[in-house]
């Protein structure tokens, strides 16, 4: 082809997207792209579930009070239990049936308390005086602490019930009283042995001095 010809040929066979630079050399090298539609989204922002009647609101109501039932079921049953543990704190404690039947041996009387009171240690300077006393009734019964307790002089306040410390008194006479019964029952046992003793120690005099018949001690022969 004649190259004028050519020239004219190339130029109608040139892309679209290609502008010449000579007609916009500021211009964009590519045909803008159109904008692409807005996505469509599936969430619908004015839907209701509490308040619509489909499959999935039903659903939803229904999860929705079982997990109201549970979260109910659940305080409940904490509130039981705070209730039992208060209860069992503030019952008595059951009654101490050692302690009401020393009590009605020591003082002749019914117990009027279900168990002794709280031990509460008196300070260090009043804990031997308290020893001493309960040593000298263990001793000497329930008439002597009767005795004592009424002397306004000595001011033994520990041997009134309601003093903070009469429990501790008490746990001291008991523990002279059994004290006491351990050394009594120990005494026979060591009088026996001393018995057994006297007699095997004249058991043996007899055999290295033997008598005759009319009870004068034979002489060995020489």
């Amino acid at each position: 082809l004649h190259p004028s010809l050519l020239s004219a040929y190339r130029k109608r066979e040139r892309s679209p997207d290609l502008i010449d630079a000579a007609e916009n050399a500021a211009g964009p090298r590519r045909r803008p792209a159109s904008p692409s539609p807005p996505p469509i989204s599936a969430h619908r922002e004015d839907y209701d579930m509490s308040k619509s009647n489909d499959i999935y609101a039903s659903l939803f109501k229904s999860l929705k009070q079982v997990s109201t039932e549970r979260e109910e079921a659940e305080k409940r049953v904490k509130e039981q239990q705070e209730i039992k543990k208060h209860i069992i704190a503030s019952a008595p404690p059951p009654p101490d049936e050692e302690y009401r039947a020393w009590w009605l041996s020591f003082y002749g009387t019914p117990c009027p308390y279900s168990c002794p009171q709280p031990m509460v240690p008196p300070p260090p300077d009043l804990q031997p005086i308290i020893a001493s006393y309960a040593e000298f009734v263990a001793r000497n019964g329930a008439e002597a602490e009767l005795e004592l307790r009424d002397r306004v002089d000595l001011q033994l306040h520990f041997m009134h019930p309601t003093s903070h410390h009469f429990s501790y008194y008490q746990h001291l006479v008991r523990m002279c009283q059994w004290e006491l019964s351990q050394k009594l029952l120990e005494e026979p046992t060591v009088a026996e042995q001393a018995e057994v003793t006297g007699t095997e120690a004249g058991t043996t005099g007899e055999a290295e001095n033997p008598t005759t018949s009319d009870g004068t001690a034979e002489t060995p022969a020489a």
